[in-house]
């Protein structure tokens, strides 16, 4: 039975200085697996060197929330930046959610979301350590990243090699939002107008990612139907995330405001669950484009 397409959400954080590149340019530059910011990644048990596999493959390294303030500051230059929202059309891999094949012309890539997990796995005459494992697992303490990964072979037609590294056009079709950081100097006209004068459509959603006065975690306020409403919903929110995204409902309705609205409150938490209520629960993402 062919797999139902769906549509996946997965963002990029960079400096306001690669956004501009990206845009220009209209690529991505993409990561050596050799040079990625964990130096243990990709070794196996019993081993500190990387896989040798490693020397056959690019990643473009993507996250599943657009929210997290540790992501700001590491990738987009302490939220000067910007976070790019890329929708992308795809369809499970062995009915699993952890993993999904996209399709460029004529070529199928995965992209499959990154375990993390305690200590290292297999060994390093373990063929399928070496190749999968290597690749695919990181250590818990980078699980804050939420990562997927898409693969590419170094042989792979579609990458443009030059002195300032490798670079694919293959996700940008599929570019939905573009989020700057809360303390990213331009405004949301700005960069909307930056979008146009590079012949991208209006229908790239621009917004503003916001402080919560009452979390840690970011609120980022898109439109209902827009990018945000194909995020990957495996991924639970956890409880802070949780708050951060109803007291920006609560504000938006002005119901933080010291008085008795109890009637308001319970309507408002009642729209703020059923736009949640797949995030939570369900196992794949949406299943139509809105």
């Amino acid at each position: 039975m062919t797999q139902q397409q769906q549509y996946l959400t997965l963002y990029q954080y960079t400096t306001q200085e690669g956004f501009e590149h990206i845009i220009r340019d209209r690529r991505l530059k993409l990561s050596l697996p050799e040079c990625v910011n964990d130096v243990q990644e990709a070794s196996v048990w019993g081993e500190t060197k990387k896989s040798e596999y490693l020397r056959k493959m690019f990643y473009i390294c993507l996250s599943a929330t657009c929210q997290s303030p540790s992501l700001w500051a590491y990738y987009a230059k302490s939220s000067r930046g910007v976070c790019l929202a890329f929708t992308l059309p795809v369809t499970p891999y062995n009915n699993t959610s952890d993993m999904y094949n996209f399709r460029v012309k004529e070529t199928q890539f995965q992209i499959s979301r990154v375990q993390y997990i305690p200590q290292k796995l297999g060994n390093k005459n373990d063929s399928y350590a070496e190749t999968h494992l290597a690749s695919l697992y990181k250590s818990l303490e980078w699980n804050h990243e939420k990562e997927f990964r898409m693969i590419i072979p170094r042989d792979y037609s579609g990458v443009e090699h030059n002195e300032l590294g490798c670079f694919t056009d293959m996700l940008m079709p599929y570019l939905s939002g573009v989020i700057l950081g809360p303390e990213n100097a331009y405004c949301t006209k700005c960069a909307r107008n930056f979008l146009q004068r590079h012949g991208y459509t209006d229908s790239i959603e621009v917004v503003q990612a916001e402080l919560a006065p009452l979390s840690y975690y970011y609120i980022v306020d898109a439109a209902p139907g827009s990018f945000r409403s194909h995020e990957y919903s495996p991924l639970k929110l956890n409880k802070y995330e949780v708050g951060a995204e109803l007291e920006h409902l609560l504000r938006k309705h002005k119901l933080i405001n010291g008085e008795d609205k109890s009637t308001e409150v319970l309507k408002c938490v009642a729209e703020w669950v059923q736009r949640k209520e797949l995030a939570a629960n369900k196992q794949e993402p949406h299943s139509d484009m809105s």
